[in-house]
């Protein structure tokens, strides 16, 4: 029998929705053996989501479609090159090369690494679940209903942009170290400015992807050097 999941709807109106229902993607289960709820069905337990009211039977049955509401935000989708959007963090590829963000609906986007930033990262500290980043998509694949984006492309901002700037917002990126000291940091001024920051007068410790203030010292060649407040 196909599984279904029971939605509220409002104050003591429910509805129902087969699994199959729930994505546009083929239902998959991540953890074999560990789970009978797949990936598709466990991610929306608990959060409010668009669906689209299928069916109301004579009995006032409500059955429900979060595919159908999908295929339509996919069919907008499709014409939006080059489109700007705030996107959510699903999660980071297991091999730690890329970003899974939620572009609307439900609509899953994959940001390769050399799209997300132009900073050195370990993206499984770098970036938490839930975090929006601005990002634009890049390339469509009809066929398997994938997405490509790219949060570079959403910034304009390069080197000469921050020459007439003293402080700017970093974020903190891999430590540098030095004889087991960590003598500065690599930082993110903007996804597509990176930088190298020495570390405060008075030494203290940061976390990656930490927002810092830091002073702009030298601009060069496409590199910045920094120092942090």
């Amino acid at each position: 029998n196909t599984q279904k999941l029971c939605l509220k709807l409002g104050h003591n109106l429910f509805g129902t929705m087969d699994w199959e229902e729930s994505s546009i993607y083929s239902l998959t289960n991540k953890y074999s053996g560990m789970t009978t709820v797949p990936d598709q069905v466990s991610a929306i337990m608990d959060r409010t989501v668009r669906v689209m009211v299928t069916a109301i039977d004579a009995d006032g049955h409500i059955t429900l479609s979060r595919k159908a509401n999908q295929c339509k935000a996919w069919e907008e989708l499709k014409n939006t090159y080059q489109s700007i959007f705030e996107a959510s963090v699903v999660g980071v590829h297991k091999e730690g090369t890329g970003v899974f963000l939620d572009v609307g609906e439900g609509l899953i986007s994959f940001c390769h690494l050399h799209q997300f930033t132009s900073t050195r990262v370990n993206l499984r500290d770098w970036v938490k679940y839930g975090d929006i980043y601005r990002v634009a998509i890049h390339d469509i694949d009809v066929q398997n209903k994938r997405i490509s984006c790219s949060r570079k492309l959403s910034c304009t901002k390069d080197y000469d942009d921050y020459k007439k700037y003293d402080i700017v917002d970093v974020k903190i990126a891999m430590p540098i170290e030095c004889d087991g000291k960590i003598t500065g940091y690599n930082v993110e001024v903007a996804p597509n400015v990176r930088g190298i920051a020495d570390v405060p007068y008075i030494p203290r410790k940061f976390e990656q992807g930490e927002s810092v203030q830091a002073c702009i010292k030298k601009i060069w060649d496409r590199k910045m050097k920094l120092a942090i407040l």
